[in-house]
């Protein structure tokens, strides 16, 4: 599902605002390539799971899970579904309020104006948990907190849980993250032999 992996995005992109952990994170994420593998879980009425992979490099990414695989290389996105058959092709730009959720590069480009740090916890098990605030409605998201553990080069992501203005909970859980030396850009863009 396009829209919960789009939180992982969202939460790798995080501007820290002097907060030691997410200063070092944003900074390790700013500089490399990062890969996530990740499960979700969302209630709304129903439960949905799912899982997957991306990877990131500024405002470009790569994802891939749930039978849909999406190439962004910040400007143009792919979203391709190889059992129906589609693609759809679609500016990064062309985005409305409350859609631009589902899309990292958008999240990327404006995460400072959407969220502030509220606080920041350790918790049990050596984590530290961020919870956010909403500054505007455009993503529609209305709570947000996110638990960071340390990892071999930097902070990793651990888990993270949302609420939706809808009431919708999303939860997600990252089996592994692991940062690298940024790769050719052409990586995030389609190629019709892929």
């Amino acid at each position: 599902n396009v829209f919960l992996i789009s939180v992982l995005v969202l939460l790798v992109s995080v501007q820290a605002g002097g907060q030691d952990i997410m200063k070092r994170f944003s900074d390790a994420v700013a500089s490399c390539c990062v890969d996530v593998t990740y499960s979700y879980n969302a209630i709304s009425g129903v439960e949905v799971s799912g899982s997957g992979t991306l990877r990131l490099q500024g405002s470009s990414f790569l994802m891939k899970g749930d039978g849909l695989e999406i190439w962004c290389d910040g400007e143009t996105r792919w979203t391709l579904d190889r059992e129906a058959g589609e693609m759809v092709v679609e500016s990064v730009g062309d985005n409305v309020a409350g859609v631009a959720a589902a899309d990292p590069a958008v999240i990327l480009s404006s995460l400072d104006t959407h969220f502030t740090i509220d606080s920041v916890t350790k918790v049990s098990g050596g984590c530290t948990k961020v919870d956010f605030n909403p500054e505007s409605g455009v993503l529609g998201i209305s709570t947000l907190s996110v638990w960071l553990a340390e990892g071999e080069e930097a902070p990793v992501l651990a888990r993270a849980v949302m609420v939706l203005g809808d009431g919708t909970k999303t939860e997600l859980s990252f089996s592994s993250m692991k940062y690298s030396t940024r790769v050719s850009p052409e990586e995030f863009s389609f190629d019709m032999k892929t």
